[in-house]
């Protein structure tokens, strides 16, 4: 089983080819098959929270409990994946923050 932290160290971003990053900003994470997603252009961004995908399945996590906000993976990858979430909560809180336009919703 492989896990992956993703981060862009911002001292390196300039080296980094723009649609590389465009796409990897966003993208915090994979375990098992599924990826984590933190949209940083989606509108409503009023709740901390991250898309997991899994093949053709995808569902919204909120950040830190992992509680599903909406849609469906099968029941076990979603129960691995709000685990994740649980288990990351201070990096992703990190990344949100990041990520989101410089809006701060923890610390």
């Amino acid at each position: 089983m492989e896990e992956r932290l993703i981060t862009v160290d911002p001292n390196l971003r300039e080296w980094i080819n723009i649609f590389d990053y465009i796409f990897q900003r966003g993208r915090v994470g994979e375990s098992n098959g599924i990826v984590f997603i933190i949209h940083t252009r989606e509108k409503g961004h009023n709740k901390p929270h991250l898309h997991a995908e899994y093949q053709q399945y995808a569902v919204v996590l909120e950040i830190p409990t992992g509680k599903v906000i909406e849609g469906n993976l099968p029941p076990k990858k979603l129960k691995m994946a709000s685990r994740w979430v649980a288990e990351h909560q201070d990096y992703l809180e990190e990344q949100w923050d990041l990520l989101v336009d410089g809006v701060r919703c923890f610390g």
